[in-house]
C-alpha cells in the first residue's frame, strides 16, 4: 500500500517564550527526519537558543527553560535560526513534506525570527502536513480539546513528553501517520492535493471560529469582554501554513 505517509517526512516543532507567533522568540526547536518505513529511527536534530529577553515564568513552566537555563545551554540565536531555516528549506527543496501540529504558529515564528536576524524569510514552504487542521476537518464535531496531547490520546499515539520540542515533533508525525492510516480520503491524496485541501480547510475553520467569537461577543454585558472577543474574531484570518508578514499592520520585528 502506498501513500504519502509511507514516504519521508520532516517533523518540526518549536517551543517559544510566548503565544503570539508575530512576537514569540524561539527557545528550543527540533526537526526529525523520518524515512517512512517504520524500521529506521528518526534522525533528530535539536536546538536551544540563548534568549534575547527574559523568558516569562508561564512559558518556562510549559517547556522547562528558564532564562538562566536557556542562557547557559543555548547557542547564538541568529546562528540557530539560520540552521533551523536551512534544514526546513532543504526539505522543501527536496519535496519532503514538513509535518507540524498547528503549523501556522511554528512557521510564522520561524519566518519572523529569520526576518529579525536578517536571514531572509519563509518562502515556498510546501508541502506542509498539519494534523491539527486535518483532524478538525475530518472530525469536525468531536467534543473536547484539540491540543496535541488530546490528538495523541484520540489516535492512540505515543507522546513521550508534552512541550518538549523533540517529543512534540515526533508526536505530530505519528498523528499524521495515524490519521492517514485510518482515513483513506487523506491517505490517497497527493502531497500537492493535501496541501491545497488544508488551505481550504483552515479558511473554513477560522471563518466558523470567527462567527462563534462574534456571537459570544454579542452576549456579553461588559464592553471589555466584547472587545476581547471581537479581537479574537479578527485574528481568525484563515492564513495557512503561515501568517503573511504585514508591515502595514505595524508588525514589530524588534
Amino acid at each position: 500500500m502506498g501513500g504519502w505517509h509511507r514516504g519521508p517526512l520532516l517533523a518540526f516543532d518549536l517551543e517559544t517564550d510566548g503565544p503570539d507567533p508575530l512576537d514569540a522568540r524561539i527557545i528550543t526547536a527540533c526537526v526529525a527526519q523520518i524515512d517512512g518505513t517504520g524500521q529506521t529511527a528518526p534522525g533528530v536534530q535539536s536546538w536551544v537558543l540563548k534568549p534575547v529577553r527574559p523568558i516569562p515564568d508561564g512559558a518556562a513552566e510549559i517547556h522547562g527553560y528558564t532564562t538562566d537555563r536557556a542562557t547557559a545551554e543555548g547557542q547564538d540565536p541568529a546562528a540557530g535560526v539560520k540552521e533551523i531555516a536551512t534544514r526546513l528549506a532543504l526539505a522543501s527543496a527536496g519535496g519532503v513534506p514538513i509535518v507540524a501540529f498547528n503549523a501556522a504558529y511554528d512557521l510564522t515564528v520561524i519566518d519572523r525570527e529569520m526576518r529579525r536576524h536578517g536571514i531572509g524569510e519563509v518562502t515556498d514552504v510546501a508541502p506542509v502536513i498539519d494534523p491539527f487542521v486535518i483532524d478538525k476537518k475530518i472530525d469536525r464535531y468531536r467534543k473536547g480539546k484539540r491540543t496535541l496531547t488530546a490528538a495523541c490520546e484520540h489516535y492512540g499515539v505515543r507522546l513521550d513528553g508534552a512541550h518538549d520540542a523533540s517529543f512534540d515533533a515526533l508526536a505530530a508525525a505519528r498523528c499524521a501517520w495515524a490519521i492517514a492510516h485510518r482515513t483513506s480520503q487523506v491517505a490517497r491524496m497527493s502531497l500537492d492535493e493535501l496541501h491545497a485541501w488544508q488551505v481550504e480547510a483552515k479558511q473554513e475553520q477560522d471563518a466558523s471560529l470567527a462567527q462563534y467569537f462574534r456571537r459570544i461577543a454579542r452576549q456579553q454585558k461588559e464592553l471589555d469582554d466584547q472587545i476581547e472577543l471581537m479581537a479574537k474574531a479578527e485574528g481568525c484570518t484563515g492564513a495557512w501554513p503561515l501568517i503573511p508578514f504585514a508591515p502595514e499592520r505595524q508588525e514589530s520585528l524588534s
